[in-house]
């Protein structure tokens, strides 16, 4: 049997059409590999936009919280000023005058015991609570050993406050030297 001369055209079209057809697709695949590679940069782009916002917001809402710092302490210490420093015996005597003592230790360590009359704001609360701190007064900063209560004093001297010390040896120093203490609040 003979085949008709327009079916052999219409199988060789056919055979054109699929060998075109997959052509076609092989491109387009290639296309796509391209955008791909196109997109990538884009698309990591895209992804790291909403991380760079998340982390301003986060730091934006951490920064509102502190206090305005300035980077230089801007306190004048005048000559009757206190040291940054004082020893156990000067720091008694300047609170039997009347000094305030500000305790930033934890309230744990308050209840175990601490100077009378001194006030407890712990270190890490002292950043929202130093406005209730009095200005004109002289200032001695106590911790257990001297370490925090130095962070706490230079802290002071950096947003305005004029005569701040901190005792050096800490409740560890007063406590040896025999001095008053109280327990509970």
């Amino acid at each position: 049997m003979k085949k008709k001369p327009s079916q052999n055209k219409s199988k060789a079209n056919l055979k054109k059409v699929v060998a075109k057809s997959s052509k076609d697709k092989s491109k387009h695949s290639i296309t796509r590999k391209n955008k791909r590679k196109k997109l990538s940069p884009w698309l990591f782009f895209l992804l790291l936009i909403p991380i760079a916002l998340a982390f301003f917001l986060i730091n934006s809402h951490i920064n509102k919280n502190a206090p305005d710092v300035p980077n230089e302490i801007t306190a004048i210490q005048n000559s009757d000023a206190l040291p940054t420093e004082l020893s156990v015996s000067e720091a008694h005597a300047l609170y039997t005058d009347g000094a305030f003592i500000l305790d930033v230790r934890e309230a744990d360590e308050w209840h175990q015991g601490h100077i009378p009359g001194a006030t407890l704001i712990p270190l890490e609360n002292l950043i929202y609570a130093y406005q209730s701190l009095p200005v004109s007064e002289p200032i001695i900063v106590v911790c257990r050993s001297g370490n925090r209560s130095a962070l706490a004093r230079d802290f002071l001297i950096k947003v305005g406050f004029p005569q701040v010390a901190n005792m050096a040896g800490g409740m560890n120093s007063w406590i040896a030297a025999g001095y008053d203490l109280t327990t509970g609040d």
